[in-house]
């Protein structure tokens, strides 16, 4: 009697920690499924400008950048991990294009005067935000620096370009935005 008694709990225990796992697994999945394990990219549209396109087999344009990019850890220690991200010098994502040329094939005939010092160095300023130190080859294409005194000239060599367009990818290191995706990633970096 008393083992009939024991097994009849035991399976009524059972029974409800079923219950409670199913409905645990289904909260996992709905965690899951509303905070999604994928990285999103929002871009601000511009505002556009009023004014006219020009015919582009018209206009020379300087492609710089558009280069691809690998990752290493450089420094690793029991408390840190340091990773840069370097660009693959010569090669570019996209080969040839139809309109223009790259930077990096076009001669210099001296330096543009209708450019200001400070618009390049905000220029310069900006790309190497973007790339890092990876991309300082890639501004020796474009611009040069000269030093007088103190002060630092920053000047846009004159390629015979009338429109510059970079090619940037980023980011190379993603971050998350979601408390579950952390986890996912933690648990997929300890439980490889």
């Amino acid at each position: 009697m008393w083992e009939a008694d024991r097994t009849k709990f035991s399976s009524a225990d059972f029974g409800k920690s079923m219950r409670y796992d199913q409905k645990f697994g289904f909260l996992v999945f709905v965690f899951l499924f509303l905070y999604d394990c994928n990285y999103h990219y929002y871009v601000q549209k511009t505002s556009v400008e009023s004014g006219s396109i020009p015919n582009l087999s018209k206009v020379k344009i300087a492609y710089i950048g558009f280069r691809p990019y690998f990752t290493q850890m450089t420094t690793s220690s029991s408390e840190t991990r340091v990773y840069t991200a370097n660009l693959m010098y010569p090669d570019r994502t996209i080969f040839k294009f139809q309109n223009g040329a790259y930077a990096s094939d076009l001669k210099s005939t001296g330096y543009r005067k209708d450019v200001s010092s400070d618009k390049v160095k905000k220029f310069v300023q900006d790309y190497l935000n973007e790339v890092k130190d990876s991309g300082v080859l890639e501004l020796t294409y474009v611009t040069s620096v000269e030093k007088k005194g103190e002060e630092r000239i920053f000047k846009l060599k004159d390629i015979g370009a009338d429109y510059y367009v970079l090619g940037i990818h980023t980011p190379a290191f993603q971050t998350s935005k979601h408390f579950g995706s952390s986890v996912l990633q933690l648990f997929s970096s300890i439980f490889p």
